[in-house]
């Protein structure tokens, strides 16, 4: 539409306030709302009992405004980068998502939906025409930003103080629990091969140490309520329930698998994630994946300075209470197959 000599472009306060939109001649049009967001992080997996983790993103969009028609969404990692469409907008304008599985762990990421909106013309006195005149401008909504993280387990071993005569070992505080050979240790691979929780035996308290490569931020970093410790059980206790939780370790770098035990092993460190209780059933039994929440212990973190490794704390969520289970380590065959170890997965905003 061309404008009337002497006229000048701008939107309409009513606009404003109708339609729920900024104008800009510049930059076009920008969403007052917030049309996109990050609603899943997450571990896609085809079987349940399958070692074929794909880290996901899903992003969300809700119905445009009256005045806004989408044409797609685009996906950048700056502001001084390419922009590259990674999907198109519905044809029936409605609320969607996109599935994003094409992503480097450690990478930031920006979408954001785009499109044109329809905008009223004033005078250069700030009156409406009669009859009202329009433009279409391009629109965008709000930024979507995640740097994800997804990261396999680099180091595991168990710590535990049970007492256990049933392998004739009188006591387990500094059993071997992580000695590869099973002359050693007949436990290596036994159930998986990690231990957390609390059971009946005598000393009754296991803790699974899990390490990352993961370079702190050195300033406090914001994470998604989203994604967590993935760890793969095949034995929990006999039928019921066991609740567990995650905490960071007090050190993480100086223990090694090899010689870990209970004497040795750091202590858990400041507030553990949310529990996470976990059914069983002895006559139906089920190897799993299981996601336990560790929000505040990555965030926590990422606050520090260090080396670049995180250690996580598998544990029962209450030391006192009888609960426990089996997880995967690294080396662990299922079905035959590998690569059941500990994944983190998780997403700074």
């Amino acid at each position: 539409m061309s404008l009337p000599p002497g006229r000048i472009r701008r939107c309409a306060v009513l606009s404003l306030m109708v339609l729920g939109i900024a104008c800009s001649i510049l930059g076009g049009t920008r969403s007052a709302g917030a049309q996109l967001s990050l609603t899943d992080l997450y571990y896609a997996m085809p079987a349940a009992d399958s070692n074929s983790l794909t880290p996901t993103i899903k992003v969300s969009w809700s119905a445009p405004p009256a005045n806004v028609t989408y044409q797609g969404m685009k996906r950048d990692t700056g502001a001084n980068t390419a922009v590259t469409v990674v999907t198109t907008a519905p044809s029936n304008q409605m609320s969607g998502n996109y599935i994003d599985t094409n992503w480097v762990s450690g990478t930031s990421y920006r979408y954001y939906l785009y499109g044109t909106a329809h905008v009223e013309v004033l005078d250069a006195n700030g009156n409406h025409y009669v009859p009202p005149q329009y433009i279409d401008q391009p629109w965008q909504s709000n930024l979507v930003t995640i740097t994800p993280y997804s990261l396999p387990v680099s180091e595991d071993a168990t710590a535990d103080s049970r007492i256990d005569p049933r392998y004739s070992v009188t006591t387990y505080v500094n059993f071997p629990f992580n000695d590869s050979n099973t002359t050693n240790n007949p436990l290596w691979l036994y159930r998986g091969g990690l231990y957390a929780g609390y059971n009946a035996d005598g000393g009754k308290v296991g803790r699974t140490y899990l390490k990352f490569a993961v370079a702190p931020a050195g300033a406090a970093k914001s994470l998604y309520p989203l994604g967590g410790l993935y760890v793969f059980s095949s034995r929990l206790a006999k039928t019921g329930s066991a609740s567990f939780s995650v905490k960071r370790s007090s050190d993480s770098t100086s223990w090694v698998r090899t010689s870990l035990n209970w004497s040795n092993a750091p202590a858990p460190t400041g507030t553990a994630g949310a529990a996470k209780t976990i059914s069983w059933s002895s006559t139906s039994p089920a190897s799993l994946w299981y996601t336990l929440d560790i929000k505040t212990p990555v965030q926590d973190y990422l606050g520090t300075t260090g080396p670049g490794v995180l250690t996580l704390i598998l544990m029962a969520s209450s030391e006192t209470t009888a609960g426990w289970g089996y997880f995967a380590r690294k080396e662990f065959l299922y079905n035959g197959q590998s690569g059941y170890g500990a994944r983190l997965l998780f997403g700074v905003q």
